[in-house]
């Protein structure tokens, strides 16, 4: 009996070795659809690497993302930063992303943009649109433990979103196989598309021509959201608890929520922090961005805008903090890094493609 008993216990601990040797890899391929252009894992990896060299985080969604070179930066001030801005998200991811990026080192300021705290992105009223942004940011997150305490808010809040199904994407996404291309079967093949000079930014050399509109900021009939200002807090917390200072900003677009806008200036106000909004005419204008050269669609900067809008952003981050500009062990790699994006940036500014706008 007890050879018999040993005989089935090994047998299922073969069946579950050989159902995991199947099972995680089928589903690493069939997880959530989100948007794999953006590195977001070989980015942690490259900031994890650089990270006692990095004094300056860029914290955003896109609009930081497409909106802020630090290789730019780095020529105009010698000052190092990195971006880790990330499509779509949100205040609350922003803070568990943070809280494994301090881990790897501590940078002298964290740059916090506010656009979009009006406008809850919540799964549970739109499923199809802003589950990925859960899904992406638990997904890439390299900490087990922060992960679970991702999961475990993100499910606490919203009935939508299965712990389970976060742990285990092949309950979820089981039937993604009609929509699985190279990039699914080839996750070495999205990292290999990073260029590491870029320094966590985005490159777009697209051109949408836009008016000028009658007010760039305007009352869409949002409000801050509270999850998001408690998010905010918390980032200010946890910087300030590491001796690391906070700056808050608006990226440019063609049109800005007033609730956002006010959101951003009466947070900063209350937590004593800088606001750096760069978003009315009369800024835009005296940084040079226009909107009919510098934007690649109604929220996003292109490569000439960009450029123009981390140059001021620059500017003002040395007027008003004091970033140190000694970093004579690797100037070497930086200056290498600018001069690999600027040659990017010219290759591209031959190949401008003129997007329609379509109100």
């Amino acid at each position: 009996m007890k050879a018999s008993s040993t005989k089935w216990t090994l047998i299922i601990i073969i069946f579950m070795f050989i159902l995991a040797l199947v099972v995680f890899p089928i589903q690493s391929v069939l997880s959530y659809d989100w948007n794999r252009q953006e590195n977001l894992k070989t980015r942690y990896d490259f900031y994890s690497n650089e990270a006692d060299d990095i004094d300056i985080l860029f914290m955003g969604a896109s609009g930081t993302y497409a909106g802020i070179s630090p290789p730019e930066i780095w020529h105009e001030t010698g000052m190092t930063s990195f971006n880790m801005g990330t499509s779509h998200n949100v205040l609350f991811m922003m803070y568990y992303q943070l809280e494994y990026l301090l881990k790897k080192g501590t940078p002298q300021l964290v740059v916090i943009d506010f656009t979009g705290v009006s406008v809850e992105k919540n799964p549970d009223e739109r499923m199809d649109i802003y589950e990925a942004i859960y899904r992406k940011m638990v997904d890439t997150m390299p900490d087990l433990a922060i992960k679970r305490e991702m999961i475990n808010e993100i499910t606490k809040r919203y009935k939508s979103q299965k712990r389970m199904s976060y742990w285990l994407p092949l309950l979820r996404y089981h039937d993604r196989w009609d929509e699985l291309d190279r990039i699914d079967w080839d996750k070495g093949y999205s990292d290999s598309l990073y260029k590491p000079f870029t320094k966590g930014s985005h490159l777009s050399s697209a051109r949408m021509i836009l008016d000028w509109p009658e007010n760039i900021v305007q009352d869409q009939d949002t409000v801050p959201i509270e999850l998001y200002l408690e998010s905010g807090e918390k980032i200010v917390e946890l910087c300030k608890s590491k001796g690391i200072d906070v700056l808050i900003i608006i990226s440019p677009k063609h049109i800005i929520k007033l609730a956002d806008y006010e959101a951003a200036k009466t947070f900063a106000a209350d937590n004593n922090l800088n606001f750096f909004p760069g978003i009315q005419e009369d800024e835009l204008k005296s940084i040079g961005l226009d909107f009919e050269t510098d934007y690649y669609n109604r929220t996003h900067l292109n490569i000439f805008g960009q450029r123009k809008y981390s140059d001021a952003l620059g500017k003002y981050i040395q007027d008003n903090y004091d970033i140190r500009t000694d970093h004579d062990d690797i100037k070497e790699n930086w200056n290498e890094a600018y001069e690999e994006y600027v040659a990017k940036f010219d290759e591209m500014a031959q190949n401008v493609t003129v997007v329609e706008y379509k109100d």
